[in-house]
């Protein structure tokens, strides 16, 4: 991860915003299509909650960790493109993010970065969320 995140030049808006991609995905185990249908209204800064819609239209509450919620709030705040959408992830057009986009982008990263034993995608994110999560129940 740490590779991963050394690659992504986030002191711009579309490095951010891939940069807020990678830390959801990893921080949150949220799949590639759940992250695309995400609206802004869905992440309640509140009380730290993401409602998300997944497969089968089943909805459910995702918390945030703390360095989730910082990176989500200074996204939305601060480098989200200032256009009427109603997703939360955009690209600078105000179209939601596409499958391709995510795929491209993290494949270009993981190549940056030099990992070849692994192929870096939201589903191995989102199963890296997942080791990390049951080594820590214990």
């Amino acid at each position: 991860m740490n590779q991963l995140l050394e690659e992504n030049p986030y002191k711009d808006r579309s490095g951010y915003c891939d940069y807020a991609m990678v830390i959801t995905f990893y921080g949150t185990g949220l799949r590639a299509g759940e992250l695309i249908g995400l609206r802004a209204d869905s992440i309640n800064f509140d009380n730290g909650q993401i409602r998300v819609i997944g497969i089968g239209a089943k909805e459910r509450n995702v918390f945030m960790s703390a360095a989730v919620y910082k990176v989500l709030f200074k996204y939305f705040y601060h480098w989200r493109p200032k256009v009427a959408s109603d997703y939360f992830s955009v690209l600078d057009s105000g179209r939601p993010l596409t499958r391709f986009y995510i795929a491209h982008r993290l494949a270009a990263y993981g190549r940056k970065a030099k990992i070849s034993d692994v192929r870096v995608s939201a589903y191995t994110l989102r199963h890296s969320f997942a080791v990390n999560f049951l080594r820590n129940e214990r």
